[in-house]
């Protein structure tokens, strides 16, 4: 859910105060969780552009900390909303694996580092080489459950699409991206939710829940969305009918209100002849991306390039700063009004800092 829930959305509102506390909690493997102590949050973040969607930094009583701690240590933690009446509601901000060691920061305190659960994946690299094929998202499973037995991997609204075989040679990132294309081939991001869960997000059409509507905050900022590409192209292996040419999907930016719009001149040329090469208009410069990936037909290959040119990079993300939303994470939508009226409509990729303490958040998100 991105929006709060409903007992707390005018409580939350801008000049309303809300009080609440950090809760951090070790595990092991056969061992008792461990409540420790926060002292305080130097860093914390939730960024889409990281392999590890969230990590926190925070600094604890070194005298907590289980013997024999070690960076197998799972993590979560959780703010604590003073609900009133002596009551608390948690609500989990980071489940995931210590990033290291806990090292001592000062006598008597340790600084712990952790990240969401991507982390592992990303460390976890190939050592031979290996083909995969047939289903993507069940080769992205795999994928997955190779690195983080027993975890399963949500993909609600995304239809499986068949790839053909694909060649992955040895490398500390190589199951990393291969994760990521296949993502980009189903048309959605992946990554851990705020309670851990491994999701795959489609990127345009998704069913993100009630959005979170935020009301009266300081003027947006006025800024110039830096240039993106504007055509992306996919190609893939040559396909079954045709044995000579390679699998091509093309995605333009038919977008009016986009900054980066190809242009009306260029959306007519390429809808009344798709196979032509693409001819700018004036004042609309043309910037290309090209991707290869396993597809198996044009048509899988015109949704991962759809994907890729919605997604787009992070440069291009708009900045506001609203109050707290403890519930919020990547992939939600935020419909955000100031003081004057205007009005911006993002999807969230980012947050600064990790709601651990309720205060004000920096929300980065792409622009719909």
């Amino acid at each position: 859910m991105s929006a709060p829930p409903s007992a707390w959305a005018d409580r939350l509102a801008v000049g309303q105060v809300v009080v609440g506390r950090p809760s951090l909690m070790l595990w092991w493997p056969g061992r008792e969780p461990a409540p420790v102590t926060v002292l305080d949050s130097p860093s914390s973040r939730m960024d889409s552009g990281q392999a590890a969607r969230r990590e926190l930094t925070v600094r604890v009583p070194s005298s907590e900390i289980p013997a024999g701690a070690d960076a197998s240590a799972r993590v979560m933690a959780t703010l604590l909303l003073d609900a009133g009446a002596g009551r608390v509601e948690p609500v989990v901000q980071l489940v995931g694996q210590l990033a290291s060691s806990p090292e001592d920061d000062e006598p008597g305190v340790v600084r712990i580092v952790a990240q969401s659960r991507e982390a592992v994946i990303l460390a976890h690299g190939l050592t031979r080489p290996r083909t995969i094929g047939q289903s993507a998202l069940g080769s992205l499973r795999q994928l997955v459950s190779e690195s983080l037995p027993g975890e399963y991997v949500t993909a609600r609204g995304v239809s499986d699409v068949a790839i053909r075989p694909m060649t992955l040679e040895p490398g500390p990132r190589a199951r990393w991206d291969a994760i990521a294309k296949l993502a980009a081939i189903l048309g959605c991001e992946f990554g851990a939710a705020r309670g851990g869960q491994l999701r795959l997000m489609p990127v345009a059409d998704a069913d993100r829940g009630e959005p979170w509507q935020v009301r009266d905050v300081a003027p947006l900022p006025r800024r110039v969305a830096p240039p993106q590409p504007n055509v992306v192209v996919v190609t893939g292996p040559p396909s079954a009918a045709n044995d000579d040419s390679p699998t091509l999907g093309i995605a333009i930016d038919d977008r009016p209100g986009s900054p980066n719009f190809v242009g009306r001149g260029v959306v007519s040329r390429y809808l009344s002849s798709p196979g032509a090469d693409l001819i700018a208009d004036e004042g609309r410069p043309l910037r290309t991306r090209h991707e290869e990936l396993p597809v198996s037909s044009s048509m899988a290959a015109q949704l991962a390039a759809r994907t890729l040119l919605l997604r787009g990079d992070r440069s291009a993300d708009v900045a506001v700063t609203v109050p707290c939303n403890p519930w919020a994470d990547w992939g939600d939508r935020a419909v955000i009004r100031d003081v004057n009226g205007a009005l911006v409509s993002l999807i969230v990729t980012g947050l600064s800092p990790l709601p651990l303490i309720p205060t004000s958040l920096a929300v980065a998100g792409r622009m719909e």
